[in-house]
């Protein structure tokens, strides 16, 4: 997930992320937040420090020379740390944005798929009301016939009836 965020991928720029890979930017993302609060905490300790070596060194004036160079030193490293830190949560908060783009993506998704469905659902209501009105004329058509055709067939069968008597 780490080259789709960084852009190494040949990952679509407009396609929507799958669900799990949504998931696998939101796991690298607490990664990374969990890298930042130890190196927070890491400067803490550091400071910790400093201000402990500070106090020894006001107490302790014959070392000044080496124990403000050691300071320096150490004051250097955490401005290093701070200035990464700074970065990285600069960095952090620009995927924060794409993945927050690509979660009101999906949400206009999610709704624009409701919204078709809910259209299919009143189509196929509709269907199904013209169905059993078809049906329903279908019958009807079916008993008409059949008493036209009862009536037709016992005339019928009652001018056969006359004919074959005329003809004996």
């Amino acid at each position: 997930m780490a080259e789709i965020l960084a852009g190494q991928t040949q990952h679509s720029h407009f396609a929507p992320l799958s669900h799990g890979q949504t998931l696998a930017i939101g796991s690298h993302l607490l990664e990374l937040i969990a890298k930042v609060d130890a190196r927070v905490a890491e400067l803490g300790l550091g400071l910790d420090q400093t201000n402990a070596d500070l106090s020894n060194l006001r107490e302790g004036v014959s070392h000044t020379n080496t124990a403000v160079h050691a300071l320096q030193d150490a004051l250097a490293g955490t401005n290093q740390a701070v200035d990464g830190t700074r970065k990285d949560l600069i960095r952090a908060n620009g995927f924060l944005q794409t993945l927050q783009g690509g979660l009101q993506s999906c949400n206009e998704n999610v709704v624009a798929l409701t919204e078709g469905h809910k259209i299919n659902t009143t189509s196929l209501d509709q269907a199904m009301q013209e169905g059993k009105h078809t049906k329903q004329l279908a019958l009807q058509l079916q008993e008409t016939i059949e008493k036209t055709l009862i009536v037709d067939i016992t005339k019928l069968r009652e001018d056969l009836s006359k004919t074959n008597l005329e003809v004996k």
